[in-house]
């Protein structure tokens, strides 16, 4: 057990997505259970990992957030990046729905829900995306290039249109997408590199982040594309760590759960497009 770091709270986000695809699953027993545990962790960021209420929360350093030496933090930190708070809202959103029998909680989830993503906009939406900021600096925008900037399509119709439509622009226009699938970071950025971690590299997790964010913005042609060329990447090269974003190579670990994991989701929903 490890003290030093934690990991960004997609649990909300996981749980929902698990209900949708296998309805039931949310049990009382389960109910019970994850109300009580994800109110906590929402808890601990907005309590703990914030300056104040009217600040975003951000990761102390890279290994909090999962993209551990991605070109967002190579200025050290506290970073706020757009994705914690992406998966806070997720979070509420999720806890409201668990506390289906308290009008009263549950509108003041929501109502955290709401402050979280006005806060999103206002400090971290530049007029064409969404860029990491140090906490400590806030007026200087860090690099760009990075796959970061596209997880509050997760939100859905939260989301404006507007900003949705130019998120998906960016992606198209920025090379993220390779023949492989998506890279952690841009393989036209100047700080690419192909076996960088995370600055480049294709991981299953944000891979299935990004297909479920174009789901929930009606994107369902551009996700199956997502799904295929993951699915097709694992079949050729194995369920490494992560693949370099040009060839497709497996690097690091060469036999991962959450690769596995990923592609048995994607290929199952390849599965049920076609029946």
């Amino acid at each position: 057990m490890l003290f030093a770091f934690t990991k960004p709270p997609v649990h909300g986000w996981a749980v929902s997505l698990i209900e949708a695809m296998q309805p039931g699953f949310l049990t009382p027993e389960r109910r019970a259970y994850l109300k009580e545990k994800i109110g906590r962790q929402v808890d601990y960021w907005l309590t703990h990992a914030r300056a104040g209420e009217g600040t975003l929360p951000g990761y102390f350093h890279g290994n909090d957030s999962g993209w551990d030496n991605a070109t967002f933090f190579a200025e050290g930190g506290p970073v706020v990046s757009p994705d914690l708070p992406t998966f806070l809202i997720l979070a509420c959103g999720t806890l409201a729905d668990l506390l289906e029998d308290d009008a009263v909680r549950a509108a003041a989830w929501r109502a955290k829900a709401d402050d979280l993503g006005k806060m999103l906009v206002e400090k971290l939406w530049t007029g064409e995306t969404f860029r990491a900021r140090l906490a400590d600096d806030p007026g200087r925008l860090l690099p760009d290039r990075n796959f970061i900037q596209f997880m509050p399509l997760l939100l859905g119709d939260r989301l404006p249109r507007e900003m949705a439509r130019k998120l998906l622009a960016r992606l198209g226009e920025g090379g993220f997408v390779t023949e492989w699938g998506p890279a952690t970071e841009s393989p036209d950025s100047p700080f690419y590199e192909d076996g960088g971690y995370w600055r480049g590299p294709i991981w299953a997790p944000t891979t299935l982040l990004l297909w479920d964010g174009l789901r929930r913005q009606g994107e369902m042609e551009l996700a199956r594309s997502v799904a295929e060329k993951f699915c097709s990447l694992a079949s050729r090269n194995g369920m490494a760590e992560n693949f370099d974003a040009r060839s497709g190579r497996g690097l690091r670990d060469r036999a991962f759960a959450w690769t596995s994991a990923a592609y048995i989701l994607l290929s199952a929903s390849l599965s049920q497009e076609q029946s």
